[in-house]
Parts: structure tokens; sequence; C-alpha cells
């Protein structure tokens, strides 16, 4: 699933920022810095087992994204904002595309 999405992530990446200038290796290279960064708090989510960060990991996570677009890309608060939103959805209905097709595919293979 991964292998899939994370390339996906790095081209709606490359899509939101397209006047940016940037390479989409960029963009791959920003994605595999977020998403090492999401699955470290789900492996410290696991291990600690507590209700309250089962709660404060995924905002911790979100949170992270947000300031690290901010800082990678550049722009406005309210701009990097509403691009993570976008992001967010984008990537979530990807997501459940991918979960989709892997049930399927273990279904039917």
């Amino acid at each position: 699933g991964m292998f899939v999405l994370l390339p996906l992530f790095a081209a709606l990446l490359k899509v939101i920022y397209w006047r940016s200038g940037r390479y989409y290796i960029e963009h791959v290279v920003y994605a595999l810095h977020t998403h090492a960064f999401a699955f470290a708090v789900i492996t410290l989510d696991i291990f600690l087992d507590q209700v309250w960060w089962h709660y404060a990991a995924p905002a911790a996570a979100w949170l992270y994204f947000l300031l690290a677009m901010k800082a990678v890309y550049g722009q406005g608060w309210l701009k990097t904002l509403m691009k993570l939103v976008i992001l967010t959805v984008s990537y979530l209905f990807l997501l459940l595309l991918t979960l989709a097709g892997v049930s399927l595919a273990t279904f039917f293979g």
C-alpha cells in the first residue's frame, strides 16, 4: 500500500505546488520525510498504548505536516493550511481507494 501511496502523495504535492518550480523528486523527498515522522508517531502509539496518545498522535502528525509544509514551501499560514486540508482530503481518498484495491486483490487473488 505505502509503495503506491507515497509517490501519489508526492504527485499531489506537485499538483498543489505546481507553480513552485520544484521537481517531482523534491516532493518525493518531502513525502518520505513526513511519512517517516508519521510512522514514528504510529510506532510510538503502538508501544505507548495510552488512550490520550491515540487522540494526540494524529493531531501531532497533522501539526507536523503543517509546520513542515510551511517551512519547506514557504507560503503564508492561511495558504499552507488550505493546501494541507486539500492534501489531507485527497490523500484520505487515495488511501481508501488503495485499501479497497488491496482488499479486492486479497479476496480475489
